[in-house]
């Protein structure tokens, strides 16, 4: 008997990740069951490389064929990381869809291209095959118009220079879960952490997004991995008019070699850093922390509070050392980490006494997908 399902498409700015779900008879709520958990194809420098993409994806589809032949796809939902402005919630992909992301190039360059790159060939693949675009920044389009402006001239702004903000896909997940594992006490004003390579921060309002750390471009913010995060300016300035440096070299700058790797000289890996016995090792991992520390406390300033955070992520929910080095400057809110849970990684962390809840939960943005393509099959049922 053939297994329908729907193939979810992870391509980042390094990598090519998939999963597979079978489709169940069941509510929306939990519509999916998972039969292969995605790994990465490859990792490597795919900017503009269309021909390991397109390898890549051959590959993946040749092992769908071996392994799992009694499958038949009924959808295939993709990740994007931009939708600018005129993208707000999820969409079917056709032609002018197509056409629309690649005015967005501008926006996420490092990351819409290999992403285009995986839609067209897919799109020609599978022709008559329901094909979905889901995008990071939809999920926080529910903040309000204040956090979105720049200080820059309003032409600017009417031209999509504003924040959008991203890992939305992460942080929806997140907020469906919050209800039924987080007590009614802690679910009001819920500041999220997604650590890992790539980093932010979201302030949640009864589950709402109303201000996160990324901006513009998923280079703001937080301190990341080889990302430096929020910088002056100026200094960008001061890289290409006095340091005679080209923009492609201040983008590989900020982009590729700052962050954990640029400040310990090392590594961009949490792990190999709190390994590591040198000075440059820990400051980079001080600076880690005071960074997301620092700019969680504007957030929190934003909600006008806090009942609870969460941390997710590969760092966040792996990195007891991250976490109890956050969570020390939360003293003047008395929030107390159990020392125990937090070490083996439980999902309740916070010490009876803490004030505000502390929480670890695992994020699932391949499920997330999923859960979108299956609304649309659902509706084009009816």
């Amino acid at each position: 008997m053939n297994i329908e399902a729907i193939l979810t498409i992870n391509v980042g700015s390094s990598s090519v990740k998939y999963s597979l779900y079978r489709l169940c008879v069941n509510t929306l709520e939990n519509p999916l069951i998972e039969i292969t958990t995605g790994r990465m194809l490859f990792e490597a420098h795919l900017t503009d490389d269309t021909e390991k993409i397109n390898h890549a994806l051959i590959t993946l589809l040749d092992r769908l064929s071996v392994e799992f032949c009694d499958v038949v796809i009924m959808g295939i939902v993709h990740r994007v990381v931009h939708g600018g402005s005129m993208y707000t919630k999820p969409v079917k992909i056709n032609k002018q869809v197509i056409e629309a992301l690649q005015s967005l190039i501008p926006l996420a360059p490092m990351h819409i291209k290999p992403e285009l790159c995986a839609i067209n060939m897919l799109f020609k693949t599978f022709p008559n095959t329901l094909q979905v675009a889901c995008f990071d920044t939809s999920f926080h389009s529910t903040q309000p118009e204040l956090e979105k402006w720049f200080p820059l001239p309003a032409p600017l702004f009417n031209d999509g220079i504003h924040r959008y903000g991203f890992h939305g896909l992460s942080y929806e997940y997140i907020s469906r879960l919050i209800p039924k594992v987080i007590p009614k006490e802690h679910r009001q004003k819920v500041l999220v952490a997604h650590l890992g390579s790539g980093a932010s921060l979201c302030a949640l309002y009864k589950g709402k997004s109303i201000a996160s750390s990324m901006g513009f471009t998923a280079l703001d913010g937080l301190m990341m991995g080889t990302r430096c995060g929020s910088i002056d300016p100026g200094v960008v300035l001061h890289l290409l008019q006095q340091k005679g440096m080209t923009a492609d070299a201040v983008s590989s700058l900020l982009y590729k070699n700052s962050g954990l790797l640029g400040v310990s000289g090392e590594s961009a890996d949490i792990r190999d850093l709190v390994s590591s016995e040198s000075p440059s090792a820990q400051r980079a991992l001080d600076l880690f922390s005071y960074s997301v520390a620092k700019h969680a406390g504007s957030l929190i300033m934003i909600m006008s509070g806090i009942d609870a955070i969460i941390f997710t992520g590969g760092v966040g929910e792996n990195s007891a050392e991250i976490r109890k080095n956050v969570l020390q400057y939360f003293h003047w809110l008395n929030a107390i980490i159990d020392v125990s849970a937090n070490n083996t990684h439980s999902q309740v962390l916070h010490h009876p006494k803490s004030t505000i809840g502390i929480y670890k939960i695992s994020t699932n943005e391949e499920w997330m997908l999923a859960y979108h393509c299956f609304s649309f099959l659902k509706a084009d049922a009816f």
